[in-house]
């Protein structure tokens, strides 16, 4: 049984390792968009220090922006058919 690292490092298939890093990347899209959803309802409650939650909600918003911008790219690199 391979494991990922190997496939890499052995010279293994580019699209089955662009198709794998997607689906992480789709994951961590979703569990970020709800971690964001749910820390500005938390936050819009209200506090003396709440100015500290919206620092960290533009944080999250700013890692979930990087995040689909990296899928956006494995998208059209996987749409390249030299790696097909």
């Amino acid at each position: 049984m391979s494991t990922l690292n190997d496939s890499i490092t052995a010279g293994g298939d580019p699209a089955s390792y662009l198709q794998i890093a997607k689906g992480m990347l789709q994951l961590k899209i979703i569990w970020l968009g709800f971690a964001v959803i749910g820390l500005a309802l938390s936050v819009a409650e209200g506090s003396e220090y709440s100015w500290i939650g919206w620092v960290l909600v533009a944080v999250f918003v700013a890692f979930h922006a990087l995040w689909w911008y990296w899928r956006l790219r494995i998208t059209n690199l996987d749409d390249n058919p030299a790696l097909n």
